[in-house]
């Protein structure tokens, strides 16, 4: 009965190590910017492979901050034109970067107004090229990333809190059966 009670315990100790879901943490910094995201994909069935279905953070360039208000849609996650026509973007992530972002980038909007463009500076090279466009025309702002990060983020403690719950329950169960 007790070694059972200790397999049970092993097994919900272990599920943090498995609670991660398809969230990432990236960031880069430049000489005049830098960016913050928390990028949600889904796998694309290839390896390390993701297509982005949303980003939240915040960009800094010349030392002015402004709020990621959302990602550009693409259904198809096939090459497209930016809504102002400055981009091609297809918001796939890979995991086995950098580069992390292909040739065609992440595009996302800002709360200012603008329009974010993330692509490499050459495929293949971990330097990412930092493009802005604003609403009203394009006014593009480049900046090398020398320093980039994508780490996952781990899914919130409520699934421990659910498991130990549950694990409880069954146990509360088991003892009054048992009497």
């Amino acid at each position: 009965m007790k070694v059972r009670n200790l397999i049970y315990l092993a097994a919900v100790a272990l599920i943090p190590a498995f609670g991660h879901a398809d969230t990432f943490y990236y960031s880069g910094t430049g000489p005049n910017s830098n960016v913050h995201a928390v990028i949600t994909a889904t796998p694309t069935g290839s390896p390390n492979q993701f297509d982005i279905t949303a980003i939240s953070g915040y960009v800094t360039m010349n030392g002015v901050q402004s709020t990621i208000s959302g990602l550009v849609p693409n259904a198809t996650f096939t090459p497209q034109t930016s809504p102002s026509g400055a981009f091609i973007f297809d918001n796939i992530l890979f995991t086995s970067g950098p580069p992390f972002f292909d040739t065609n980038g992440i595009d996302f909007y800002l709360a200012s107004g603008g329009e974010v463009n993330f692509f490499p500076n050459t495929a293949g090279v971990g330097f990412d090229q930092f493009y802005f466009g604003l609403s009203a025309g394009n006014y593009p702002f480049t900046d090398t990333f020398t320093a980039e990060q994508l780490s996952t983020v781990p899914e919130p403690g409520s699934l421990v809190l659910v498991a130990t719950g549950m694990w409880g329950s069954i146990s509360l169960l088991r003892r009054r059966r048992a009497l």
